[in-house]
């Protein structure tokens, strides 16, 4: 497949995405509908088109949908988001193929394998795949932490992702961590909710001089509203204003849609306007994209030897020749 000039394939080169010679960061939305599982196949190009005005008047580039329905067809809604120049990344588990955080090397047998592959092999036909993650949300707390081990085994590298409140602190953290880190780093999810409407600080934190040369973007947490309150906008039912009287204050416009009533909250007016305000981020040059970042400091290096002390990585946990994807 030719790539089109709106969506070509982003490529790696050090710790940086580059698209043609600029440098590429993700500036995204995590994507999710509850009505289905895929919310980017073939079944839904109605839906989508209508989804797509919302990206772009966002000034979004990226979508993370958490994963595909990898018995669907998905080429005619990945041409959409070709055409407008927005760039997918997903999982290959699926909620019937998934990754256990308690066993996770049990997960990979050839059941489960040849359902990632499945998806590998069908995103990897599209121009607009930025990326396909080997886990997500595997590691939620300290009971969990050995699957990191089995997740290093499979795909011998991994990256951590954390998402908390806006403080100098924990960005100045989150730089010293990952400022020798060899690969590009960007943030699947992020934006607290502890403040209504969101503000999203964490917004211009990310894409500032300083955190911009360790980070690649992000995409923030969520575009359609559910019950945990994240979301940019929320679809009403058809006759159903009472689902309002409880964020009436949220709401910043309402829009007549061929699906119903969609409502614009003032979260997503806030999230447009930080990307706006972003402009053009210092480009840096592939020279500098393969630069070591300074060295750790003997604490730094002391508190990842202790987190990894009761790590055993295995040298394998996928039984290759059963596969027969390879």
């Amino acid at each position: 497949m030719s790539a089109s000039i709106a969506c070509p394939p982003v490529r790696i080169c050090g710790r940086f995405f580059w698209k043609g010679d600029d440098r590429f960061f993700v500036r995204g939305v995590a994507y999710q509908v509850r009505s289905t599982l895929d919310p980017i196949s073939d079944d839904r190009l109605a839906e989508l088109r209508e989804d797509i005005l919302l990206f772009k008047e966002l000034g979004l580039n990226t979508l993370f949908v958490y994963f595909i329905d990898n018995t669907k067809d998905h080429a005619q809604a990945m041409k959409l988001l070709e055409e407008v120049g927005i760039y997918v990344l997903t999982a290959v588990s699926t909620p019937s193929n998934p990754i256990s955080r308690l066993a996770p090397i049990k997960s990979y047998n050839p059941v489960t394998m040849a359902s990632f592959f499945k998806t590998v092999n069908i995103m990897a036909s599209f121009p607009n795949t930025l990326g396909i993650l080997s886990g997500n949300e595997v590691i939620n707390n300290d009971v969990t932490l050995p699957a990191a081990a089995v997740l290093k085994a499979v795909c011998k590298s991994y990256d951590l992702k954390e998402l908390s409140n806006v403080t100098k602190p924990v960005y100045d953290d989150l730089l010293h961590r990952f400022s020798g880190t060899p690969i590009p780093i960007f943030l699947s999810e992020y934006g607290s909710n502890s403040q209504k409407p969101r503000i999203f600080h964490e917004t211009t934190a990310l894409y500032s001089s300083s955190m911009s040369r360790i980070f690649s973007g992000g995409c923030v947490y969520e575009f359609w509203q559910n019950a945990n309150g994240y979301g940019l906008v929320k679809m009403l039912k058809p006759r159903d204003d009472k689902q309002t009287t409880h964020i009436e204050s949220m709401i910043y416009e309402r829009r007549e849609t061929d699906r119903g009533v969609v409502l614009i909250l003032r979260d997503f007016i806030n999230y447009k306007a930080r990307l706006a305000e972003i402009g053009n981020i210092g480009i840096e040059t592939e020279e500098e994209s393969t630069e070591p970042g300074r060295e750790l400091v003997k604490t730094d290096v002391e508190a990842i030897e202790l987190w990894q002390a009761t790590f055993q990585v295995p040298e394998s946990c996928v039984d290759w020749a059963s596969s027969g994807n390879v």
